[in-house]
């Protein structure tokens, strides 16, 4: 397991892919660009999602020594406006469910077709969810495949392609830390 001074985490298993590979686009590793300088008390402070009938982006606000750095893992869709998740002092926590599996539109390959955010406020020890981001129409229904991810969410890793204007979050992993 991965350590950045007195915090473990752990990587979720990958979710998406089979794209073709030129449209797959880079891979990323959040933790093991920032890991070194993050605030692991409070990680991340803000998530963009771009999302229509699927999750097509996600720009990270990472909460460093250095201070605020934003990062961008997908496509930023220009035509509708992402969902904010500003945390503040909440933290992502818990839990984050969603639904994967392949388009089927050719060539966008297995995809986020829906994903929720559990969120706790440490100040008053209530949780609540996000809207549900993505809405499965684009999905072939036989390859649903469901995801849980638990505990404090700490960072993404996975492979985007940032120049296409939808479909550009192709896999994802989530990093929790380990309490």
């Amino acid at each position: 397991m991965p350590q950045f001074g007195n915090t473990q985490v752990r990587l979720s298993a990958p979710i998406g892919g089979n794209r073709h590979e030129d449209l797959m686009g880079t891979g990323y590793d959040d933790l093991d660009t920032y890991g070194q300088s993050i605030k692991f008390d409070h990680p991340i402070t803000q998530l963009e999602i771009y999302h229509g009938a699927l999750v097509d982006g996600i720009r990270v606000t990472y909460n460093t020594r250095n201070g605020p750095v934003e990062v961008m893992h997908g496509a930023q869709a220009h035509d509708y406006s992402p969902y904010v998740i500003g945390l503040r002092h909440l933290t992502l926590s818990a839990e984050i469910t969603g639904v994967w599996g392949r388009s089927m539109y050719d060539g966008q390959g297995d995809q986020i077709h829906e994903m929720t955010f559990k969120i706790h406020d440490s100040n008053t020890g209530l949780d609540r969810y996000t809207q549900t981001m993505g809405n499965g129409s684009w999905m072939v229904p036989d390859t649903r495949q469901d995801f849980l991810v638990t505990g404090k969410l700490a960072g993404f890793a996975g492979q985007a392609n940032n120049q296409l204007g939808h479909v550009g979050l192709n896999m994802i992993q989530f990093y929790t830390e380990i309490s």
